[in-house]
């Protein structure tokens, strides 16, 4: 309990709670008026040609081999258009003026670039300013329209997340793409597997890490007064968010590129401590914020608490102290919560040490059944 009122909450919007005040509401009005009909039309424009040039890049290549070999260099010169169409489609978003710092270091010294993850505008940076880069994303996005000629141009790395062959076969492909002589592109992976609000650096999972070569750091930071441009819960609905983000003069972006980190002896072999090392180094860099055991999990939780009425900062519970410490996981937390708020419906407001176990045994914990049973 301590810790939890300790830690800074990283999957809600750093506004949470506050909300925009009448001036910067008055000033999205005015400035939504004059911007979003010139912006809007160009966003439309650059993703309809970035998704017409990224099927062309791609045209004869079957699906299943698209991550077989290094595009040749025709097929390179339509993904350049689409990365230009990348950086109009940021600049539609308010994303003018980007503050770089650093540069992207080759393959050759860090086949893998590893960043913090906000929203939905930090793979399309990434995408404009390293040269030859590929990512890691859910296979669904194969089958949205647009989306999918831009994962398969990019040669993206999809993996279905409740699929453990399909989670094999994604770390199968990175260490290929890290390891091969071949001029495969830089993989970019978010290691945190969800987005944040950046006021801490949670769990990294260990796919990045796993081939055992340099990395490279990636840090960006969305400076910001009243609108959180992060793609978190508790901030609107995605389509509202972008045109929020169109209706705003400017939406500041500042990424640093940092020295490439290579596997130490004293990581021992060990994929997970090399992570955990790149993770405190991290958020050393971004001004020394927390590293917390928040995990993909506590987003997913996040949004099951939500479907049962609760608010938006309910479901965190960084569920990776959980899971280490007592063995719980996200369906044993959904069905807990699911329990409680069964109880709070029956005007139950505080609860007994024994009506807490009960509860938990009911959702399945067989640690609290034994309690339970030993409380009687």
């Amino acid at each position: 309990q301590r810790r939890a009122l300790s830690t800074p909450n990283p999957l809600v919007p750093s506004t949470y709670g506050s909300g925009p005040d009448w001036c910067y509401r008055l000033r999205v009005v005015l400035c939504g008026v004059v911007l979003v009909p010139i912006r809007l039309p160009i966003f439309l424009l650059c993703c309809l040609v970035a998704s017409l040039f990224a099927k062309v890049a791609v045209i004869g290549i079957p699906l299943q081999e698209t991550n077989a070999q290094p595009l040749s260099r025709w097929r390179k010169a339509m993904v350049f258009v689409v990365r230009a169409m990348n950086r109009g489609a940021l600049w539609a978003l308010g994303v003018v003026w980007i503050r770089i710092k650093g540069r992207p270091a080759p393959r050759s010294k860090a086949p893998i670039i590893v960043s913090n993850h906000h929203g939905f505008l930090d793979a399309p940076f990434v995408y404009v300013f390293v040269p030859y880069v590929s990512f890691v994303s859910a296979e669904e996005h194969l089958h949205i329209p647009v989306l999918s000629a831009l994962v398969r141009a990019a040669q993206t790395i999809t993996v279905k997340r409740t699929n453990p062959e399909s989670r094999q076969r994604a770390k199968a492909q990175i260490i290929r793409y890290a390891t091969s002589p071949e001029p495969m592109p830089q993989v970019c992976i978010f290691p945190e597997g969800t987005v944040t609000n950046g006021r801490a650096v949670i769990s990294f999972k260990v796919g990045a890490f796993e081939p055992m070569v340099p990395v490279q750091p990636l840090v960006l930071r969305y400076p910001h007064r009243a609108l959180d441009p992060t793609w978190v819960y508790g901030n609107p609905s995605l389509p509202v968010l972008i045109f929020a983000l169109m209706a705003s003069p400017i939406t500041r972006l500042e990424a640093e590129f940092l020295e490439p980190i290579a596997p130490s002896p004293a990581d021992g072999g060990l994929p997970d401590r090399f992570a955990r090392r790149v993770q405190t180094y991290m958020a050393e860099q971004l001004g020394g914020v927390p590293v917390t055991e928040h995990t993909a999990e506590d987003t997913a939780l996040q949004g099951a608490a939500m479907a049962l009425g609760l608010p938006a900062h309910a479901g965190v519970l960084e569920m990776g102290a959980l899971r280490r410490v007592y063995g719980a996981d996200r369906y044993l937390a959904k069905a807990a919560a699911k329990e409680f708020v069964r109880l709070a419906g029956r005007g139950v407001e505080r609860l007994t040490l024994s009506a807490w176990l009960a509860g938990l045994a009911s959702a399945g914990d067989p640690a609290a059944k034994a309690g339970a049973s030993s409380s009687r």
